[in-house]
């Protein structure tokens, strides 16, 4: 993930996932990850996942991505230490939804989108997580 800042002075990020690393991999072959804190997935560790776990862990990196793009100039919005103490706890989600309600220039529809968003990337337990960037699309698309 890249981020640039634009003259305009918001941001544009530019994302490649790690699709490539596991292209020809079966669905039971094993692709490793490295390691990014403090993005990383709280199951991450140092063995190899099967391509479905890598992904999740993916979405969850993702999730976090999210959160700090948005929320990072926030006062509630924690320090580094602080994020691994609440992913460990299973309540950056929690404080996802914290920040958001009191998030201003959004319409109700795009604090409901923000708030499913982050309910399918920052759930601790990769089983509810979304298996596909493709579920979360939809949730990011400005309306025309």
């Amino acid at each position: 993930m890249l981020i640039f800042k634009e003259n305009s002075g918001s941001y544009t990020a530019k994302v490649a996932d790690f699709g490539y690393s596991y292209q020809y991999a079966s669905d039971d072959d094993l692709v490793e990850l490295p390691v990014s804190r403090p993005w990383n997935a709280p199951e991450w560790h140092h063995r190899a996942f099967k391509p479905l776990d890598a992904i999740k862990m993916d979405v969850y990196s993702f999730g976090m991505l999210c959160l700090w793009c948005l929320f990072q100039d926030n006062e509630g919005y924690p320090g580094r230490t602080s994020i691994e103490e609440l992913k460990s706890n299973d309540t950056l989600r929690v404080l996802a939804q914290e920040l958001i309600v009191v998030m201003t220039g959004l319409c109700d529809k795009q604090k409901r989108d923000l708030d499913r968003l982050f309910n399918l990337t920052l759930v601790r337990d990769p089983q509810g997580r979304a298996a596909k960037f493709t579920q979360l699309l939809p949730l990011l698309v400005r309306d025309v």
